[in-house]
């Protein structure tokens, strides 16, 4: 732990204020310029005003001028990213003209997903030459060809994301509005205004995609979606039982290529190229060839928000090498999320984001204490306790949010990271050389290739089955677990402050820890009440109509009809949503709503089925019992239409 907080620790707390207190206030661009200049005004004020007389107003006043700078720069990003989400809104519906350029293309089976930028262009009666995130979904996959950085002219219908309203669901909209892409297309044309001879972006593209025909040629299919995942990080070809594995045993996070990934790397090649260092200026080069493989893999396999955040650490840690200077890994770190937070505000949502991070901070943190309280003798003990040790410390810091997240946590996460890291380490390694005897094979080594090839298989198919068996042992994982946004504030409260005074023996941490236990309890403890209090009707989006009717910590179900097929997901909606408020869900009893009377209609279904609200009331029928039941909305405390 530092002694002080490092320079980009104060930046980045100062950008995170601006952020989230945008996304609450809603201040408008203007008074986020002039808060600034402010600022601005204010440190300049004090700087000079009291530089030969008091350090201490010179300080506070030059802080509280950063303070309000770094705030009003992370608002402002907040506002620009609001405004162009704004701007997409008006365009639904709308027929779109535009030029273009696209960004990446996706293959599936069911259709081609092509990443776009639009440029500038109209819809309906909006003109817009700023730059915009887009998909264009082809599901005839009628535009093979287009290829990244190439410029094209699209028209077709502006749609938005789908939206899932349903409490508790994940919302797919928000989810690529994070990632820069506020709607979709659906072209009617596509055609190619300029295509480059080359570009930095389309070689990626075509590394990747040869490099994937690598794997394919060797795998299959099971084995395929893993190693895709796990050395390019190409998650579309994993199978659903695969990942459901996985998540149920806490071994995800080798499938989303991240700081483990990045930092394997970079252990890897920067032993490779020490050799270099005997050569005059060896250093200099190592560095630079060590930073251009990180660069590298990062673009292949997509720069998702934990690989930025690892690449950029892991290139300033080289440079600091390079310089001989010991840098603060506190502050390389805070650094890198500030740059990333520069680029893109919204990642600071992003779950991959968030627990990155403080993945990163809490084994920096708690690894070399936990390691220090053992004194293994032999080589073998010594990798397993710090392997061990590395996994009780990244869960310690982790399990909260995924808890808040994913409602789960997984019991046998330590046996778990024991068989994971060493196979994430093995299959990198065993991909570079498959990758590397694919390049020689031209030179008559096929059979080698085959052969690395075959063993390959082999490892990514005993990887599977590790995580099959441990995901079949009883209470692999405990589900339906919920947790609030205050309850997950205290708890890491609570973790920082035993972790602290574990360290320091400080006695005021230790009241702390205890009085977030306290906390923790009243909230709750308050919870259960207020379940017991509330009632409600809940008429939920879904491809038939579903009205719910709760009152305490009992709810019962109404529903139209449900495909057998769609019968696990319909039950999955419902059962999570009470789970999160604490109730149980006793009945789902098949129904239909009556057609009378009609204030409002709700379209959330297909077909001739339609939700009419009556005006005080919502009345059923039982398919089964030929009764009818009403239930009265004045009486209950929450109304909710899902459209």
């Amino acid at each position: 732990m530092p002694k002080r907080l490092s320079p980009f620790a104060k930046l980045l707390l100062y950008l995170i204020i601006g952020i989230v207190g945008t996304y609450i206030a809603q201040v408008n661009a203007i008074s986020l310029w002039l808060i600034a200049l402010t600022g601005c005004g204010i440190s300049l004020f004090f700087h000079l005003q009291f530089y030969e007389f008091s350090r201490i107003k010179r300080v506070i006043g030059f802080q509280l001028g950063v303070f309000l700078v770094f705030s009003s720069v992370g608002a402002l990003l907040v506002a620009r990213t609001g405004n162009e989400a704004g701007l997409t809104d008006q365009k639904f519906g709308d027929n779109i003209y535009a030029s273009a350029v696209v960004r990446d293309v996706h293959f599936s089976d069911s259709a081609t997903v092509i990443n776009i930028a639009l440029l500038n262009g109209y819809a309906g009666d909006t003109v817009f030459d700023v730059p915009f995130g887009a998909t264009v979904k082809d599901k005839q996959k009628k535009f093979l060809n287009l290829l990244p950085d190439d410029e094209i002219f699209i028209e077709g219908k502006v749609q938005p994301f789908f939206e899932n309203t349903n409490p508790g669901a994940f919302n797919y909209r928000e989810y690529m509005e994070q990632n820069g892409k506020y709607f979709q297309v659906k072209a009617n044309t596509l055609n190619i205004l300029h295509r480059p001879k080359w570009s930095i972006w389309r070689a990626v593209y075509q590394v990747r995609n040869h490099l994937s025909n690598v794997l394919r040629k060797h795998l299959e299919y099971r084995e395929l979606g893993v190693a895709q995942a796990l050395v390019l990080g190409q998650k579309q070809y994993l199978e659903p039982e695969t990942k459901q594995a996985f998540a149920g045993v806490g071994a995800m996070h080798i499938l989303a290529v991240s700081g483990l990934h990045v930092g394997l790397v970079f252990l890897l090649f920067n032993w490779l190229f020490k050799p270099l260092q005997k050569l005059p200026n060896g250093h200099i080069v190592q560095t630079v060839l060590v930073i251009l493989v990180i660069v590298g893999y990062a673009a292949i396999t997509g720069l998702s928000p934990s690989v930025t955040r690892a690449s950029l650490m892991f290139a300033l840690i080289s440079v600091g090498n390079m310089l001989r200077r010991v840098g603060d890994i506190y502050n390389t770190i805070f650094a890198s999320a500030f740059l990333m937070l520069l680029y893109n505000p919204d990642l600071l949502f992003s779950i991959g984001f968030q627990l990155s991070y403080i993945a990163v901070l809490g084994i920096i943190f708690i690894y070399p204490k936990l390691f220090k309280c053992l004194a293994p003798k032999y080589w073998i003990t010594v990798k397993l306790w710090s392997l061990l040790c590395l996994a009780i410390a990244a869960q310690l810091v982790t399990f909260p949010l995924g808890i808040y997240y994913f409602h789960q946590f997984p019991t046998y996460f330590f046996i778990t990271n024991l068989i994971v890291i060493p196979a994430a380490f093995v299959l990198l390694l065993g991909g570079f050389v498959l990758f590397f005897s694919n390049a020689i094979t031209q030179l008559g080594f096929s059979i080698v290739e085959a052969w690395l090839g075959w063993m390959y298989q082999k490892v990514v198919w005993l990887l599977n089955e590790c995580i099959e068996i441990l995901y079949a042992f009883p209470v692999s994982s405990i589900a339906q677990l919920e947790i609030s946004e205050l309850q997950l504030f205290i708890i890491y409260l609570f973790i920082i402050s035993t972790v602290v005074f574990l360290v320091y023996k400080s006695s005021f941490f230790l009241r702390v820890g205890m009085l977030m236990i306290f906390l923790l309890c009243v909230s709750f403890t308050w919870n259960k009440y207020d379940v017991l209090r509330s009632s409600g009707v809940l008429v939920y989006q879904y491809n038939t109509f579903v009205v719910e009717v709760f009152e305490g910590k009992k709810s019962r179900c109404y529903a139209g009809f449900v495909h057998p097929q769609q019968q696990f997901y319909f039950d999955r909606m419902i059962q999570d949503f009470n789970r999160h408020e604490g109730r149980v869900t006793d009945t789902i009893v098949e129904a239909k709503l009556l057609k009378r009377n009609r204030v409002e209609q709700v379209s959330l279904v297909k077909g001739e089925n339609e939700i009419q609200l009556l005006e005080k009331s919502i009345l059923i029928k039982l398919e089964d019992r030929r009764q009818k039941e009403e239930f009265s909305l004045d009486s209950a405390r929450i109304f909710q239409v899902c459209n």
